[in-house]
Formats: C-alpha cells, sequence, structure tokens
C-alpha cells in the first residue's frame, strides 16, 4: 500500500453518455415546444385579422345591399396593431397622423390602386402578409387612421338610396 502524494490528488466527475444523451434530448424537445408554440400563437393572429376583413366586408356588403344603411362597425382591437386606416393611398390624409402614417405605409409596400385597408404597423400584421387588404363596394373620401388605444374603436357606414357605394368615415 502506497502512500499517495499531496499533490496526487485527483477530483472526479463523471457523467455517462445515457445521462448527456437525455439532456440533449430534453433541451430538444424543449426547444420543439417553444417553436410549436409561437407557430400556433402567429397562425391565432393572422386568423384574426383574416376573421376581422371578413366580418367588416360582410358588414359593407350589407350595407351594400341595402336601400338605405347607417351604422358603425366596432373594430376589435388585434395585438401590435396601432391604426386602423381606411382610403387609398393615392389620397391625402384628413389628418396630420394619418398623412404621416399614408406616406409611411406608401415607402414601404406598392399595392393596387384598389386596396383600401391597411394595419399599421406592417409588419406587426402577420408579418406584413396580411397588412392591407381591398374592400369591395366603399367610396372613402380621403385617408384616415383610427387609433386603436381609443374607447370607442368604430367605423361609420352609410349608404343613402341614391348611392351606388358605402360611404365609409371615420366615426366621431
Amino acid at each position: 500500500m502506497g502512500i499517495r502524494g499531496v499533490g496526487s490528488r485527483k477530483g472526479q466527475f463523471q457523467i455517462g453518455f445515457g445521462m448527456i444523451f437525455s439532456i440533449i434530448v430534453i433541451i430538444a424537445i424543449v426547444a420543439v415546444g417553444i417553436y410549436v408554440t409561437n407557430f400556433f400563437l402567429s397562425v391565432n393572429k393572422c386568423s384574426e385579422i383574416g376573421f376581422f376583413y371578413e366580418d367588416l366586408e360582410g358588414e359593407v356588403d350589407k350595407a351594400w345591399k341595402s336601400t338605405i344603411y347607417r351604422g358603425d362597425f366596432s373594430l376589435d382591437s388585434l395585438q401590435g396593431i396601432e391604426y386602423f386606416c381606411f382610403g387609398s393611398l393615392q389620397k391625402t390624409g384628413i389628418d396630420e397622423k394619418s398623412e404621416e402614417i399614408r406616406q409611411e405605409i406608401d415607402e414601404l409596400v406598392y399595392v393596387s390602386n384598389k386596396t383600401n385597408i391597411f394595419l399599421h404597423p406592417l409588419e406587426k400584421a402577420c408579418d406584413g402578409d396580411a397588412a392591407y387588404n381591398v374592400l369591395e363596394h366603399v367610396d372613402i373620401e380621403g385617408f384616415f387612421c383610427i387609433e386603436t388605444d381609443i374607447e370607442e374603436l368604430k367605423v361609420r357606414l352609410e349608404k343613402e338610396a341614391e348611392d351606388a357605394l358605402v360611404k365609409v368615415k371615420k366615426s366621431i
């Protein structure tokens, strides 16, 4: 039996291959879980925007088919969306903030002349894929934006007997 010297002491920490493999598998499962959760949250956000466009178009169609219509359409606040904007980018904004947003959107995207509804900021609307749309059968005077922070988040829809299109106005 030999006596070991003072300098020859060793501390050992051993992890078996099975333990290392288990840690890697756990990390992979957590990473995949986070990815899948984020994916479904983004799909939910995109479907909310799609339902918004569908509901608004349905209400506009209802007004368009009516002889006389006057009503407000409630805009549901969408996650990350700060402004709902209506009108053609070729028209000027009816107020300073609307004009500022119109110019910003005009610089960022190329859209058809028929495009008349925009969600701002664009990148928050399903990564920009659902940031704008075309509302059929509408007449929108100028370009206006409605801030989502206000209590009464509504847009006014009106149609008189002699009108061919539904007028979309900023609800006051």
